[in-house]
Order: structure tokens, then C-alpha cells, then sequence
């Protein structure tokens, strides 16, 4: 009996001496609490006031505060964090907390530079063309009315305007206000008119010239012809709506029509005979011809004389 009523005695006394060396009995918030309730005062007097609550200290040049003659403050035990917070945030300042410190800076300043992007020469507003500040690598793009409108802090800036077509201007200056800059762009060298020719695959089909045939010079030389001499005539035969009078002959009838009722035209001059050889071949040599045109159907009016076809 006598040993447990020692070791009780014994561990009263060394309990006291455990919590004094450093061992915690409870996790205790190290966090000091703030209770304030300071209405239209100086900036710097509600500093004082969490410093002496607090045991932390502000450090700031004494110049910054003076535009803040008068704020407010109310809170009931909030940590210090959240004071801070609802002090500084409407505020143009930022603070940083380094160990028993709170350090105060001005935030940094924003210019804003806008202005039109237009055509050097005709003035016209250029619709969705790129602003970008080099030093920075912010940029923005103008609207339909060819306004423009940038954010930046001050320095130099390097403002360069590009548009499709157009050269790229650059402008260089000093930003320590909100600035109005025009940007006027000059036109690039542009091509001269470009012609690009080409033959439809199905060019005989979608023509809407009825009964209109175009033959060039490449499509009878790769036809068989008679003792290997290609012939326009006889390259005509072979084509819907046309017979031959006789085997082997240069003869050409068009949809029932008669051996006269066809009309050869050369450049424009006409050709009344038109064969050779007793008639074996045609009087039109393939290496003078580039194209021929034949109308088996209706023709245009001023190819009159004429009943079945134009050549």
C-alpha cells in the first residue's frame, strides 16, 4: 500500500515537469486570434493594433500608406491569415508573411492601350487582325469595328499588328499612361491575274451545246487509218449519227442527209471539195489541224447553206 501511494505522489510531481520540457499534453492552434472593430480609421493605426495582439510586425515604407487615410476592419477571434486577407484584398496592395514579418508592396500598375486597325490607303477598319506585344507575348484581335484593346503594365513596349495580306507594323514606345495607338497597315505585293485552263473529264456530257463535238488534232492521229494516213473525214465517220456512202471512201452523211448537206469551214473560209484520191481520203492534212468542231444537231445561225451538219 505504502509503494502505490508513492508512485502516485511521484507521478503528480514529475507530470508538471514533463509539460515544462517540452512534451505537449494537447495540440494547441499556435495561430494568435484578432478581435477588432475599427471603422473609418488610418490604415496604419489597425496595423498597430493586430501587432500588439499578434506580436507580428508590418514592414512597408511609411509613404505607401498615405492614400489610405480611412478603412475599416471588423472581426471577432479570426486568425490572422483571414484578417489579412479581408484587410488587404480590396486593396491596391499584396502582402507576403516571412516568419514574424508581413511584408507590404504596391501591386503593380495597368495601362490599357487601344485604338482602330485600318487600311494605310483606303482607311477601311480591318476585321479580326492580331495585336501582339513582344516584350510581354501578350496579344488581342480586333473586333468588327476594327477596335482594339490591351492591358499592360508600364515599360517599354514593342506593339506589332499583322493582317492576312497585309505588312506587318511594328511600333516602339513608352508605356506610363493609358494610350490611344492606331495601327494603320500597309497592303503586301499582290499577283497579277493568274489563268488556269484545264479539260473536263466529262466535258461532252455536262456542254450545254447540243449536238456539238470537239475533236482535237491528238484524237485522230491515234485512230487506224487507211495505209496508216490519219484522216479528219473518216475520224468523223466513226461517231454516232454518221454513215459512210461508200466503204472506204471520205463520204460523210449526217443523220440521213444527203453527201452535200454538210458544210466544211477552214478558219472560217468554206471548203467545197473536200476530197482527194478518187475520194480515199479527205483534202484536210491532220498536221495543219489543231481542232476541229462538228455540229451534228442544231448550229448557230450564222452557219447557214447548209441542211445535216457543220465541220
Amino acid at each position: 500500500m505504502h509503494r502505490v501511494y508513492l508512485f502516485v505522489i511521484g507521478l503528480c510531481i514529475c507530470c508538471p515537469l514533463l509539460r515544462a520540457t517540452g512534451f505537449p499534453a494537447l495540440s494547441v492552434d499556435p495561430t494568435p486570434a484578432v478581435t477588432l472593430d475599427m471603422r473609418n480609421v488610418p490604415l496604419q493605426d489597425i496595423l498597430l493594433e493586430i501587432e500588439k495582439q499578434t506580436g507580428i510586425f508590418f514592414s512597408y515604407e511609411s509613404s505607401m500608406l498615405k492614400e489610405y487615410q480611412k478603412v475599416s476592419l471588423t472581426v471577432h477571434e479570426e486568425s490572422l491569415s483571414y484578417c489579412l486577407k479581408r484587410l488587404f484584398d480590396p486593396l491596391p496592395l499584396v502582402y507576403r508573411v516571412t516568419g514574424q514579418y508581413v511584408i507590404l508592396k504596391q501591386k503593380p500598375r495597368l495601362y490599357t492601350i487601344s485604338g482602330f486597325i485600318r487600311d494605310s490607303a483606303s482607311y477601311e477598319s480591318l476585321i479580326s487582325a492580331t495585336v501582339i506585344e513582344r516584350v510581354s507575348g501578350k496579344g488581342s484581335v480586333s473586333n468588327n469595328y476594327g477596335f482594339y484593346s490591351i492591358t499592360l503594365p508600364p515599360g517599354k513596349v514593342e506593339l506589332s499588328s499583322s493582317y492576312v495580306g497585309y505588312e506587318r507594323y511594328t511600333v516602339t514606345f513608352e508605356l506610363t499612361k493609358d494610350t490611344l495607338v492606331d495601327l494603320p497597315l500597309k497592303a503586301a505585293g499582290t499577283l497579277g491575274e493568274v489563268v488556269v485552263q484545264g479539260i473536263l473529264p466529262r466535258s461532252d456530257v455536262l456542254n450545254s451545246r447540243v449536238g456539238v463535238v470537239d475533236i482535237p488534232v491528238s484524237r485522230v492521229k491515234s485512230l487506224p487509218a487507211l495505209l496508216g494516213e490519219a484522216d479528219v473525214v473518216k475520224t468523223l465517220q466513226r461517231l454516232p449519227g454518221t454513215t459512210v456512202g461508200t466503204e472506204g471512201m471520205s463520204g460523210l452523211f449526217v443523220r440521213g442527209g444527203d453527201g452535200d448537206d454538210n458544210l466544211y469551214l477552214l478558219d472560217g473560209n468554206p471548203i467545197y471539195h473536200t476530197n482527194h484520191v478518187l475520194g480515199f481520203f479527205s483534202a484536210f492534212n491532220p498536221d495543219a489541224v489543231k481542232n476541229t468542231t462538228f455540229y451534228k444537231g442544231s448550229f448557230p445561225a450564222e452557219y447557214g447553206g447548209r441542211l445535216s451538219s457543220v465541220i
